[in-house]
């Protein structure tokens, strides 16, 4: 398995995957496949990532293959799927980065009210993060709720300013001076 590891540590994804078969001819390790999924999805074969990475998952069900899954259906652009995968690991195990990740994938699928509930619940663990206010901001833009989007953007600024901030802050302000 070390020898494994080593060969993905430094980029050599193919020769990995070689001996990962081999090996999994006569084992059934759960992290042989989680190995696999990781490595197909390092080299871009992001469907053929999704199989290993079940099979880790059912083997050994745990937060990283978890978030292995997910990470590989946000690769394909398939948040639903990614959603799925996110909300069994927050039931399971109570995960605050897959708790902050569903706000994100809610977005992606514009569910915005959710993504904002969500994303409030996230700030009862870290209420000074900037990123769940412009999350949050983001949201209510969207939703066409320009006052409140500016209030969160504010917010936002008042714990980190980064150019991001910034440039979203005066687009809020040309959305609400065009409306």
């Amino acid at each position: 398995m070390e020898q494994i590891i080593a060969l993905l540590d430094i980029g050599e994804f193919s020769q990995g995957l070689e001996l990962i078969k081999e090996r999994q001819q006569y084992s059934t390790d759960p992290a042989l496949f989680w190995l696999e999924a990781a490595a197909l999805r390092s080299l871009g074969f992001l469907e053929d990532a999704i199989k290993p990475a079940k099979t880790a998952l059912h083997l050994n069900p745990c937060v990283e293959t978890h978030k292995l899954l997910a990470n590989i259906y946000i690769d394909l652009r398939m948040f639903k799927d990614a959603l799925f995968v996110n909300d069994e690991c927050i039931r399971l195990y109570k995960d605050i980065e897959a708790i902050r990740m569903r706000t994100l994938l809610l977005m992606s699928i514009k569910d915005y009210k959710k993504a904002i509930k969500n994303a409030k619940t996230v700030l009862k663990y870290y209420p000074n993060d900037p990123l769940i206010y412009h999350d949050i901001s983001h949201c209510y833009l969207f939703l066409g709720k320009l006052k409140k989007a500016k209030k969160y953007n504010e917010i936002a600024l008042s714990y980190g300013d980064s150019k991001e901030l910034y440039l979203f802050r005066n687009l809020i302000e040309r959305e609400m001076r065009s409306k």
